[in-house]
């Protein structure tokens, strides 16, 4: 099963995203220009740049919080994969 959650970015707004217990993978796509990621406010921040695509395993993050900001216009697509092979 793959469910799709887009979230469209203001500049200096700060969106958050918990991580659901039941998925086995997730994959960030940034469009439009580039996403900052950090597991904590205020943490160590991983930047996705325009276009990049990056995979997390949810196991290690079930249920934890991830922090997400970028500019006006820039989007950031979550796909979450359950069921088979997650």
């Amino acid at each position: 099963m793959l469910k799709i959650i887009n979230i469209a970015f203001t500049t200096g707004s700060v969106e958050t995203y918990t991580v659901p217990s039941n998925i086995g993978s997730m994959a960030i796509h940034a469009a439009d220009g580039d996403v900052i990621m950090t597991s904590e406010a205020g943490g160590d921040e991983w930047t996705i740049y325009e276009g990049e695509k990056e995979s997390l395993n949810t196991r290690d993050i079930s249920n934890e919080v991830i922090y997400f900001s970028g500019s006006t216009g820039t989007t950031l697509e979550i796909r979450l994969m359950k069921g088979v092979l997650s």
